[in-house]
């Protein structure tokens, strides 16, 4: 590795970490999915069985929420650092996978290794998931190009360990893995050996991700339907060509309840410009995006299907890892410029776009990102001074700085059995909306078993009045 891929990283390391760091520090990580996966991790830790109680009433198995086993590996790391251990494992990945695909341009004798890695690195979809708190999708994709590179150089071994290893990551991952591993087998037909592992390992991953939906997951939920399962477009599909036009059309830009979504639009041109129009001279590599576009365009939240959070972030590491094999050796200069059009709709994205996105957390160029209205130190010594394993009621973006410590719910859940509720004033007011909150805040103003206490500036506490 030459100085300035060397140079490339470092810059990457840096800029990442101004995002992902800092907006914990200043109160912009949330109790979903932050706050919820430390107190998952802490539970598995200390050998209890993780549920939902923190954000959802009644409560259910973290298992049949999502199915992911990750936790169980990074809880060493939460009962050392709390939610700071997540938000470094999640930025150490995302190094680690652009190290990876480094490794795999490299194999492939590419020209182009660093303007590929740049790609990667300022791929609009990496800067959004660091933006979003943590999530262990990114995690688990990161570890794709390391698979890509074992079944390219035939070892055996350490490729069905990566490929379990992101198949339990969560239940759509095994779903995402069999498309993969099956796009893999299309690849490596004519080698016997890769063809007779590739078809073993695309038969139990398809089985693996039946097994968790209609068995296990069900198991933990007793026997209930699963709550994340949100795609009444594919639920009530029938083998019509109306019904097969409709996911069609929301695939690439129709709402559910019909509509043109911009969204959509702004997420396909985003792709599209940043490599993905090169990957339709290898469709097999959009093929393995098939179930990560499913699950994104035919959600029935919007938030899914732009280019916000986490949901993108596969987009992020196949294109590159296409475009390697795509560009191949070609000396031809036109290619440098793909990662000055990748840089350039990133920026784009940070700063006007229409999908949902908190701009403040983001836009790591400038000043507001770095600060907030209140003073962030005193806060946070507030919380501290809280009384040990107290029961607290929080908003959203207090939560995760409190698990672990203390026992959380999100506001406002568990009011009626919490000691103190503690909320940030000028932020999201979710799960309610803001006359909601407005409202419950008033009420318990006006309830004798509450009271205002002392507090720092942009918060609101209440301490609960025993008799």
């Amino acid at each position: 590795m030459n100085r300035r891929t060397l140079l490339l990283f470092a810059i990457a390391s840096l800029v990442y970490a101004s995002i992902t760091f800092i907006n914990h520090y200043n109160f912009r990580t949330y109790a979903l999915d932050l706050g919820y996966y430390t107190q998952v991790s802490e539970a598995w830790m200390s050998g209890e069985s993780p549920n939902t109680a923190g954000f959802e009433d009644p409560s259910q198995h973290a298992l049949s929420n999502h199915f992911d086993l990750s936790q169980i590996l990074f809880s060493p790391a939460v009962s050392l650092f709390g939610a700071w251990g997540l938000l470094l494992i999640q930025w150490l990945s995302i190094l680690f996978g652009g190290y990876g695909l480094y490794r795999w341009t490299e194999h492939h004798n590419s020209k182009h290794s660093f303007t590929l890695l740049l790609c990667f690195l300022g791929y609009f979809s990496v800067f959004q998931s660091l933006a979003y708190d943590y999530h262990s999708t990114v995690v688990a994709c990161m570890l794709i190009p390391w698979y890509f590179l074992a079944i390219e150089k035939k070892r055996i071994l350490l490729s069905w360990v990566l490929i379990i290893s992101i198949a339990l990551f969560r239940e759509d991952l095994a779903l995402f893995t069999f498309f993969i591993t099956t796009g893999q087998l299309i690849l490596h037909w004519k080698s016997t050996q890769q063809r007779k592992t590739l078809l073993a390992q695309s038969m139990i991953t398809g089985v693996l991700f039946l097994v968790i939906i209609t068995l296990i997951m069900p198991a933990f939920s007793d026997g209930e339907a699963i709550s994340n399962l949100q795609y009444p477009s594919l639920q009530q599909f029938t083998l019509t060509c109306s019904s097969l036009l409709d996911i069609l059309n929301q695939l690439f830009f129709q709402k559910p309840e019909g509509g043109i979504s911009s969204i959509k639009i702004e997420f396909w041109l985003a792709f599209l410009f940043s490599g993905g129009i090169l990957m339709f001279k290898k469709p097999v590599y959009l093929f393995m995006l098939i179930p990560v576009l499913a699950s994104k365009m035919l959600h029935v939240n919007p938030i899914f299907w732009g280019v916000g959070a986490h949901y993108s972030i596969a987009f992020a590491i196949l294109t590159p890892l296409a475009l390697t094999v795509i560009i191949g050796q070609s000396e031809h200069k036109a290619w440098r410029v793909i990662p000055l059009i990748v840089l350039a709709i990133s920026f784009r994205l940070m700063d006007n776009p229409y999908s949902i996105i908190d701009r403040e957390n983001i836009r790591f160029y400038q000043g507001q990102h770095y600060k907030r209205s209140f003073e962030v130190q005193e806060v946070r010594d507030f919380l501290n001074e809280l009384p040990a394993n107290s029961n607290v009621s929080v908003s959203s973006n207090i939560f995760p700085h409190l698990v672990g410590n203390h026992q959380v719910q999100l506001f406002p859940l568990g009011i009626e059995k919490v000691n103190y509720i503690v909320i940030i004033n000028e932020d999201d007011s979710y799960p309610l909306s803001d006359n909601e909150l407005y409202e419950a805040l008033q009420s318990l103003e006006a309830d004798e078993s509450w009271t205002a206490t002392d507090h720092p500036t942009g918060l609101t506490v209440f301490k609960r009045v025993h008799p």
